[in-house]
């Protein structure tokens, strides 16, 4: 089994090492598996490393952070045993296509969270509409975000968003702090369509899982990118929590 071990934490570096010496470390590209060596967002990282890349290798992460819900026990001494038995686990990313309010141009990202809409620089409530299924809904106030199963016990679940239900392939829909409030889940293949009615008065920033922000847009494009997926292992205790929330029936 080629592994390639990623770390991004002070107190992995000891055990970093150690594995490096017992098991050898593959080129990133060239892996089976990567090994995550972090907390939930080293292996945001490396997913969208992997989406940038356009390449898709499993990934196994040991928690050395400090939530660890995309993680499992740091136990490293029998790594190759353990991912050998680890379930996939398929996690398909959110694509957003924008518009940039200044210029017209289109910039492409993904977030396997959330895809978040915020006050922009002029710190101004947001003025949105949202198109979903030929329904229209206006967002006025903080902003509103877009999430994934995967992102169900991230910032969706301390925005008071609404609960996802378990092994169903579903987005959920939630506005922050609106003086219209609006939450929704969603199948899957939904497409929802954002547009700032207000660009100028009240600029509208995206963010794709605190990894990426993107300034100024006039309209936006959400929808799940199936061909853009990832696959987590997971063992033990961590494989009944979360498998059993991403694992689509």
């Amino acid at each position: 089994m080629k592994i390639h071990f990623i770390c991004q934490k002070e107190n992995a570096k000891n055990d970093f090492e150690s594995c490096i010496s017992k098991y050898s470390q593959t080129d990133w590209s060239k892996a089976d598996v990567h090994v995550v060596m972090g907390g939930d967002g080293s292996v945001l990282d490396d997913l969208h490393e992997q989406v940038k890349k356009d390449v898709s290798i499993p990934i196994f992460a040991l928690n050395y952070g400090t939530v660890g819900y995309l993680t499992n026990e740091k136990d490293w001494q029998s790594l190759p045993e353990r991912i050998s038995r680890a379930e996939k686990i398929t996690v398909p990313p959110l694509q957003v296509e924008t518009t940039l309010a200044s210029s017209g141009q289109k910039v492409r990202a993904y977030a396997f969270n959330e895809v978040s809409f915020f006050r922009g620089p002029s710190m101004q409530a947001v003025d949105l509409d949202l198109l979903i299924n030929d329904s229209r809904y206006n967002i006025f106030g903080d902003g509103a975000m877009i999430a994934t199963p995967m992102g169900a016990h991230a910032y969706l679940k301390s925005a008071g968003g609404p609960q996802m239900p378990k092994g169903q392939n579903m987005l959920a829909i939630h506005s922050n702090n609106s003086a219209n409030s609006f939450s929704a889940v969603v199948p899957s293949d939904t497409v929802v369509a954002v547009a700032s009615r207000q660009n100028q008065k009240r600029p509208v920033r995206i963010e794709c899982d605190s990894k990426l922000a993107i300034d100024h847009i006039s309209r936006a494009v959400v929808k799940q990118a199936v061909h853009k997926s990832q696959v987590l292992l997971f063992d033990g205790v961590k494989k009944n929590i979360l498998a059993n929330r991403l694992r689509m029936r």
